[in-house]
């Protein structure tokens, strides 16, 4: 494995939807819900259904949502929805 293989994952962003979901957008562009990172309060079991694409079963996945927990980390967006309301 080469260096650039064991930081793929930092590629992977994390997204904020309106509804307090995590997800977890993999270099595809697929967003994959991340329960470990949605607030407590805020998770409820539709939450996982999502279009995929398998990346969220990959190493690469659990490597990028163990990254994503750490605290100050700025490697986030909001939802395009957000966004919208904030500039309105």
């Amino acid at each position: 494995m080469t260096p650039a293989d064991t930081t793929a994952f930092r590629r992977w962003i994390k997204n904020i939807r309106e509804t307090g979901l995590v997800e977890i957008v993999c270099p595809h562009g697929v967003g994959h819900p991340s329960k470990r990172l949605t607030p407590r309060k805020t998770w409820q079991g539709w939450m996982l259904v999502h279009g995929c694409d398998g990346c969220c079963a990959s190493n690469d996945f659990w490597e990028a949502e163990r990254w994503l927990r750490k605290p100050g980390l700025t490697r986030q967006r909001k939802s395009c929805t957000l966004k919208a309301k904030g500039k309105g």
